[in-house]
């Protein structure tokens, strides 16, 4: 028995609803439609399916805008010796799609909810209509035509890369002799920076300092990197027993983090990139969405989801970035080592990922460690603010790093760090 979902429509007969579905799935991501299935989900069957195959591939054809009959397949089947009718729709990439004729609801733009075919709301009609413009925006030409490109010839001429005028049409940065928004994007006269701040806490109220990176995006990209690397401070970790010197925000987390602001922003909203610098974490916001159905929890799979796919190519050729979708991964590589996970955040119109500072979380434990000969489970949670399972957790880690050493039993135990002279406090311990 087939069931109905978010990307799954059974329908009894060819009729219009046919048709909203397809345009339902054209502007999401995708689906199937089931044609001679009765309400309960089983096959019924159709009398003429070859009648209903054509009907269907004819109007889909005259009837849906942009046209979908490449992205679509329409094909008989026999499901429990019945013939039905199946119609699989795939992403369009000219969203949005609408179905044309008369008596369509409001602008002939549907969308999917739940098992639920719908008219799109104005508001989601626009999200739809700018998500596509955003994807072309590159490929349109530039308003500006006296754009110059210094930095991006000496990037280029580093990596042996020939900008000729043949080059710059294969990469999407010339369309009729005439410069790209692509081009404009790359070029000096780019006129979206980065901003970048520091500050003393999250209140904002004031900052230690900020700068404005202007220029090509590509420039902007390593003054940022610069930046955040002239405020990387230092700080001691503790491998076993040694202590280490190690950087508040690993180096390749940051340019990883950065560059995918730069390939991945939505360029064709006015705006810039936000880079705030807290004793505890580093924000980078940027204009956009994520941009396609992937959740946030995807990205770090490495999936690929390139809005600016011309732009990611360039850095690619430059060797700034690495194959795509494993930027996030490698973020999530280098904070593994000290147990902290960078966050992505995805809003209706900015998107913003948060790398923690490693000292704010190590030199709390490393305090409570020199200050403490001996201590509890309990009195660790109750100094370092800690849940009763992190507290435990915690325990576990330091005990298999080596750097403390248990003793005693139930409400008796204690830890003591690795290398602790003496003896325990008098202080009664508490249950653990």
């Amino acid at each position: 028995m087939l069931q109905e979902d978010l990307s799954t429509d059974l329908e009894r007969e060819y009729s219009i609803e046919v048709l909203k579905t397809a345009v339902a799935f054209s502007n999401g991501s995708g689906g199937r439609i089931v044609i001679g299935i009765d309400s309960g989900g089983t096959a019924a069957g159709l009398p003429d399916p070859e009648k209903v195959r054509s009907k269907c591939a004819r109007e889909m054809a005259g009837m849906i805008m942009p046209d979908i009959s490449a992205a679509s397949r329409i094909s008989i089947e026999s499901i429990d010796d019945k013939d039905v009718v199946s119609v699989d729709v795939s992403e369009g990439a000219c969203k949005p799609y609408r179905l044309c004729g008369k008596n369509m609801s409001q602008n002939g733009i549907y969308v999917r909810v739940g098992t639920f075919t719908v008219p799109a709301g104005e508001g989601l009609f626009r999200h739809l209509e700018h998500k596509e413009y955003s994807s072309r925006y590159g490929e349109l030409i530039s308003l500006r035509q006296d754009l110059t490109f210094d930095y991006l010839k000496k990037v280029s001429g580093e990596k042996k890369l020939e900008l000729d005028a043949d080059r710059m049409e294969a990469l999407h940065m010339v369309r009729g002799g005439k410069y790209t928004n692509l081009a404009f994007i790359l070029s000096d006269q780019f006129d979206q920076p980065i901003k970048m701040a520091s500050y003393p806490d999250h209140h904002k109220s004031r900052f230690i300092d900020r700068e404005i990176a202007d220029g090509s995006a590509l420039e902007q990209a390593e003054k940022a990197i610069k930046y955040i690397m002239d405020h990387n401070r230092t700080v001691s970790t503790i491998a076993g027993i040694y202590r280490q010197d190690t950087l508040q925000f690993p180096e390749a987390a940051v340019r990883e983090a950065v560059l995918n602001a730069v390939v991945h922003r939505d360029y064709s909203r006015e705006g810039t990139i936000l880079i705030s610098i807290y004793p505890d974490c580093l924000t980078i916001v940027s204009p956009g969405e994520l941009y396609t159905y992937y959740t946030e929890s995807d990205l770090f799979s490495g999936v690929s989801s390139l809005r600016n796919r011309n732009l990611a190519n360039v850095m690619y050729r430059l060797e700034l970035i690495e194959s795509f979708g494993t930027g996030l991964p490698r973020i999530m590589d280098k904070y593994m080592p000290f147990g902290l996970t960078p966050s992505v955040k995805s809003g209706s119109s900015i998107f913003t990922i948060t790398l923690p500072a490693i000292g704010s979380y190590l030199d709390r434990t490393d305090s409570f460690l020199m200050t403490h000969s001996t201590f509890t489970r309990q009195e660790l949670q109750d100094t370092l603010g800690m849940s009763r399972n992190e507290a435990v957790a915690k325990i576990r880690e330091l005990s298999q790093q080596g750097r403390i050493t248990k003793y005693g039993a139930g409400k008796s135990t204690r830890y003591m760090p690795t290398g602790t002279e003496g003896t325990a406090r008098a202080k009664k311990p508490e249950g653990d």
